[in-house]
């Protein structure tokens, strides 16, 4: 477990590839894309989870980080997490990358060195900045990026501040965009499927 972080569920999206909203989508037993994502930051940090919200949500807790406005991408929801993070690092975990695991975050954490303010894990030429570990210190580049109208997560880390580690298995950073990726990634006979 990683003492010096908090966590971040990115389930803010508008899923309009997969036709349905992916964070509810049910694995079993009325567990759903949220619950595991929040399951696995919850075994991955010692401080607390947020978890993105879309505009409008009703309801929120203080664990709820809701979108100001709609339709403003995850690198809008990564800010409200920084904003709101107390500790050094921010685990963000997509909703949609269900096989990425507390491993893979403890692997990012011991990558880390004095200049490093982000730490994404890459497989061959695959990188995926939407299972990572943010520095709140990325607060005002992130904040310079969305003045600008980028929305790209991408474009709010510095390759000068930015490491990559590359890692084993491409699974780990695996998305779930269309029906077609989820009946797969459910597939009993995938080796992609629930953890």
């Amino acid at each position: 477990m990683i003492q010096d972080a908090e966590g971040l569920v990115l389930a803010g999206g508008r899923s309009q590839r997969m036709g349905q909203d992916k964070a509810a989508l049910s694995i079993a037993h009325h567990l759903t894309l949220l619950d595991h994502a929040r399951d696995i930051l919850e075994h991955t940090v010692s401080g607390p989870v947020y978890i993105s919200r879309p505009y409008h949500w009703p309801n929120p807790t203080s664990l709820d980080l809701v979108d100001a406005t709609d339709n403003q991408g995850p690198l809008s929801g990564i800010l409200q997490g920084l904003k709101a993070c107390r500790k050094s690092w921010l685990a963000v975990l997509a909703v949609d990358c269900p096989n990425a695991n507390p491993t893979l975050y403890e692997m990012l954490y011991k990558a880390r060195n004095s200049t490093t303010m982000a730490i994404v894990p890459r497989y061959g030429q695959i990188w995926q900045p939407l299972v990572s570990l943010w520095s709140p210190s990325l607060i005002p580049m992130v904040e310079g990026q969305l003045k600008l109208g980028q929305r790209r997560v991408g474009s709010a880390l510095p390759e000068r501040v930015t490491r990559l580690v590359d890692i084993e298995d491409v699974q780990w950073l695996a998305n779930l965009n269309t029906p077609d990726d989820w009946k797969k990634w459910r597939s009993p006979s995938q080796e992609t499927g629930p953890l």
